[in-house]
């Protein structure tokens, strides 16, 4: 049979004394909250500043362009995929650098 090592009372006044000796008397809401909920907190991150995300933004931005015409490349010429697969599958480095360049 199944032993519960935290009995549970069933009437509300039957708690017994231990029970109540280990509550807390006052409760103190955590200063680390996700969302603080006293207005005179103020936010524990940061001022923000954009200028990194933006300029990495730009920075992915002509990446994802030059992947772009990288995977047009291949998706209309057979000769090169051909040409860029077997330089890679013969560890040509030298090669798939030209030919992706």
């Amino acid at each position: 049979m199944y032993y519960n090592p935290y009995p549970y009372f069933v009437y509300p006044n039957y708690y017994p004394a231990w029970v109540m000796a280990n509550q807390p008397t006052i409760h103190h809401p955590s200063s680390h909250l996700a969302m603080p909920t006293n207005p005179t907190n103020r936010s524990p991150f940061p001022i923000i500043n954009t200028k990194k995300l933006k300029t990495s933004a730009k920075q992915i931005k002509v990446l994802m362009q030059q992947a772009q015409l990288l995977t047009d490349k291949i998706d209309e010429s057979e000769q090169f995929a051909h040409d860029l697969m077997n330089a890679a599958q013969q560890s040509n480095k030298t090669e798939v650098e030209k030919l992706i360049a």
